[in-house]
């Protein structure tokens, strides 16, 4: 359900200046979410292909790391220096067995999930990269970005824990006037969206509840709307006044409130603030509708914000989340928000779906909305001024622009937004971060990390690059050493039999070379040649790829499996039952001589000749073996080579 103002015009008769009330809209949406406050307990979860590797003492952290993502494409998340020699990685499960084979890797564990009474970084500030900027240094420690935000909007919390709250000013009512009052109580927060956008901006950065982009980021709170969220065109102006008077030391100003049509003298205040050094911060609305219907929204010399759906705090779309706004359904991950405003007179876009922040009472919340947007961006403003003081909220805005991604999307095969209404693509807010190869792409997005590789291609989907990926079919084996055993590098399993590559050159427990005999054939599908494939025997049957006899009986492993007999037991054998003692393919004396010497007990016999041999008794002229060779079956064998009956 969206909040708004109730529009009230009153004019005297007397045609005495008329009091507007404008319907202003706070410009967030409720949506179903998880509840506010901590974070329940939960059980132990794996994150999949994804492990924290720990180097052996003496090697070089970063060259270490550096040289096994090289090598086997993996993907590289931090480099543990200090308390830890190792690095957190994602390595698809084949690699995963030549990593621990390594001489130079201690152990490795798999990732996993961990729920606690901690600081928790929203997705909103993941996207953006504010974790990767120096100047933010989000590290759990509560150092303080040196700038000073000023949130226009419903007050805030004026005691929660989580942010640097500097002064706050209630603009209200007195008289037919309107004044902005400092430290007036009533500019506490009974609503909760000045919280959380507040939060969004600056929360601390002090290992409890959330982070904001600019943690610790000195807030000015100035209330301009009611608990009930509305408020009058002349209050909100009078805010923007307070502002511009302090101007020597507000660098950033947030408005995420809109109304319908325009105003040029909340247009006019603006200008004058911005002239002021002020780098104002509006948000696009959430009206699905173009700015120019809109305002302050649109403000040609403030920096206006329309809203990304982003999920999981990362690009791609692999995000899963549906979220009903009323007017919209949105479930696309990395997408145009549904139910933002557009047009050409949005600046740039910022996370604005499902973002966890601040709310009164001391916890954290979700909130959605472009509301929620536009305070990435003034905390961004904010950074950027912490790094540049003095700088022109022109060369603010121009610098938050010329950083941005103007591919931030996953609904197009360009990376544009393919449900963006106008068209017209602004660049996705995106902070300074880490880019060890320099080719634009931030390392904990980049299949590459190490290599430059500007495009991403990814050809086989496995989430290394083309540049650095070695091993194109992913089973394990790189495609040099594919090439120098003559196997095909763009199939996991060359031979077709079951068995990868890998498995195949790792049969004698050795993946790093490739062993003839000890190892099966990766180019053949029945490296015995016993009609089994190597897949058949490893996977199902359990008999040796290697051994055309596993149990040594006499019948080969297909003869046997072809049988019904056990190939690894020479117990269990086919009855052959035709009375063929010397197999030499008929039934004559010298099969009843052989027969009477092992009756005699002069010769043991084989397990081929008690198969051949078992033939009584006989069960309507048919042998009907019964597992031993005796009298019996030497009678019957020599009523065969009498010719009196045929087996």
């Amino acid at each position: 359900m969206r909040q708004g103002l109730t529009i009230e015009m009153t004019t005297t008769r007397a045609g005495h200046p008329r009091l507007v009330r404008i319907a202003m809209l706070l410009l967030f949406l409720y949506a179903a979410s998880p509840p506010a406050g901590a974070l329940p307990v939960s059980s132990r979860a794996v994150l999949p292909d994804r492990y924290i590797v720990v180097y052996k003492p003496g090697f070089d952290v970063d060259r270490l790391s550096s040289e096994l993502a090289s090598r086997f494409g993996v993907r590289i998340g931090f480099n543990y220096r200090h308390a830890l020699k190792g690095a957190a990685m994602s390595i698809p499960a084949p690699l995963l067995k030549l990593i621990q084979a390594d001489p130079r890797v201690a152990y490795i564990e798999p990732d996993v999930v961990m729920t606690m009474a901690a600081q928790t970084l929203p997705t909103g500030v993941d996207r953006i990269n504010a974790d990767a900027d120096p100047t933010a240094n989000i590290d759990n420690v509560d150092d303080r970005v040196n700038a000073d935000i000023a949130i226009l909007d419903t007050g805030i919390d004026l005691t929660h824990p989580d942010i640097n709250l500097f002064r706050y000013a209630y603009c209200k009512q007195q008289g037919f006037f309107y004044r902005c009052v400092e430290g007036d109580s009533g500019a506490a927060d009974g609503n909760g969206h000045g919280t959380h956008v507040a939060g969004i901006a600056a929360a601390l950065d002090n290992n409890s509840g959330v982070v904001g982009v600019a943690p610790g980021a000195r807030i000015w709170a100035v209330k301009v709307l009611e608990d009930d969220g509305t408020g009058t065109l002349s209050q909100i102006i009078a805010g923007v006044d307070y502002v511009t008077a302090n101007a020597a030391d507000i660098e950033v100003a947030n408005m995420s409130l809109t109304g319908a049509g325009s105003v040029q003298s909340l247009d006019d205040a603006i200008t004058n603030a911005v002239n002021a050094g002020v780098t104002f911060v509006l948000a696009a609305g959430n009206e699905r509708q173009d700015v120019s219907q809109v305002f302050p929204a649109g403000h040609p010399s403030a920096i206006t914000v329309s809203a990304l759906s982003d999920f999981d705090g990362a690009p791609y779309g692999n995000g899963s989340l549906s979220l009903n706004f009323g007017s919209c359904v949105e479930n696309v991950d990395d997408s145009f928000a549904c139910f933002s405003n557009y047009g050409s007179g949005v600046d740039i876009m910022a996370p604005g779906v499902q973002i966890r922040s601040t709310v009164p009472g001391g916890g954290t919340g979700f909130k959605s909305g472009t509301s929620m947007a536009a305070p990435h961006v003034a905390g961004a403003a904010a950074l950027y001024l912490a790094q540049n003081p003095g700088a022109s909220p022109a060369t603010v805005k121009a610098a938050l622009l010329a950083a941005g991604d103007t591919t931030p999307c996953a609904n197009s095969a360009d990376g544009t937004c393919a449900d963006d209404p106008d068209g017209i693509q602004e660049p996705l807010l995106l902070l300074a971060c880490d880019d060890v190869d320099g080719d634009g792409v931030c390392d904990d997005a980049d299949n590459c990390p190490f290599t430059a590789n500007a495009g991403q291609l990814d050809t086989d989907g496995d989430l290394a690059g083309d540049a650095c990926d070695d091993d194109d079919d992913n089973d394990g084996l790189t495609d040099s050493f594919e090439a120098s055993i003559g196997t095909d590098p763009l199939r996991a399993d060359t031979d077709g039999d079951g068995l990868s590559d890998y498995a195949e050159v790792a049969y004698d427990g050795d993946a790093t070379t490739y062993t003839p005999g000890a190892d099966t054939d990766p180019t053949a599908a029945d490296s015995d040649g016993d009609t089994l494939s190597d897949g058949e025997e490893v996977n199902t049957v359990g008999s040796s790829p290697l051994l055309y006899d596993t149990d040594g009986d006499g019948f080969d492993d297909g003869a046997e499996v072809a049988a019904g007999s056990d190939p690894v037991s020479a117990s269990s054998y086919p009855i052959v039952s035709d009375g063929d003692l010397n197999g030499d393919g008929q039934v004559n004396a010298a099969d009843v001589l052989i027969g009477l010497r092992i009756i005699q007990g002069q010769i043991t016999p084989t397990t081929v000749q008690l198969s051949h041999g078992d033939v009584a008794p006989l069960a309507g002229g048919a042998p009907a073996p019964d597992g031993q060779f005796n009298l019996g079956d030497l009678l019957v064998i020599q009523r065969a080579a009498l010719g009196e009956i045929t087996l």
